[in-house]
């Protein structure tokens, strides 16, 4: 928790000290699971509820959500650095638990797990379009994941198995488009994320999802 601090404090201090012109974006949105993101820490998919060895079946993971909060800093014209961090939220409320050992149908129980990432990272925005107060950029990003603690509550029991927290590597691309009057606008964008390039396991396999951002924008006009 001291170093995911620390990141904090860099991403969002050194801008600042760096750069007296920047702007702030705040905002959220969706976040589009492209593999299952739950237990990216389990690649064997097992984990122990209560001191038995249970199966997670797979289902169709839902839209997860999205909170960021990004400083942009002016570096020369069309260019920008980057600071961000903020919440991507993912939620499978279709889970099927099952025994491996008892396969019966009166042991079978329905589940939701969730699995929450605080990126903390940086990268850079080039603007291809610069139209009055109409500016669309193109992104790159890189990110430390800090995953919580994963949750799996069984509707039937009430049941819960938390997992511990541990993070990866990872990096982004993206598109968007602002529009500012002044000190104030809104921004949209699109990013495609790869969560774990960095510190996975051999038998993880690479995680991604689309999020898609909506943030009202606060400082400098480009």
């Amino acid at each position: 928790m001291r170093s995911l601090i620390s990141a904090f404090a860099v991403a969002f201090l050194l801008p600042i000290a760096l750069s007296a012109q920047g702007n702030w974006r705040i905002g959220g949105g969706n976040s589009f699971p492209i593999e299952r993101l739950t237990n990216v820490a389990n690649p064997d998919k097992f984990t122990t509820l209560q001191g038995s060895l249970l199966h997670l079946t797979s289902q169709a993971q839902e839209i997860g959500w999205n909170g960021i909060i990004r400083y942009s800093a002016n570096l020369e014209d069309n260019l920008e650095w980057t600071f961000f961090s903020g919440v991507h939220h993912f939620t499978n409320s279709n889970t099927l638990i099952t025994e491996p050992d008892r396969m019966n149908t009166s042991n079978l129980q329905w589940a939701t797990v969730s699995q929450t990432m605080i990126p903390v990272g940086t990268g850079i925005e080039y603007r291809v379009l610069n139209l009055w107060f109409i500016h669309g950029y193109v992104a790159a990003d890189a990110a430390y994941h800090v995953f919580a603690p994963r949750s799996l509550q069984a509707t039937a029991t009430g049941l819960q198995s938390d997992g511990a927290w541990f993070g990866r590597g990872g990096a982004s691309v993206g598109v968007g488009v602002d529009v500012m009057f002044w000190t104030f606008g809104v921004d949209i964008s699109a990013r495609y994320h790869l969560v774990n390039l960095v510190g996975r396991t051999e038998q993880e396999t690479l995680r991604s999802f689309v999020s898609l951002n909506f943030s009202l924008v606060f400082g400098e006009k480009r």
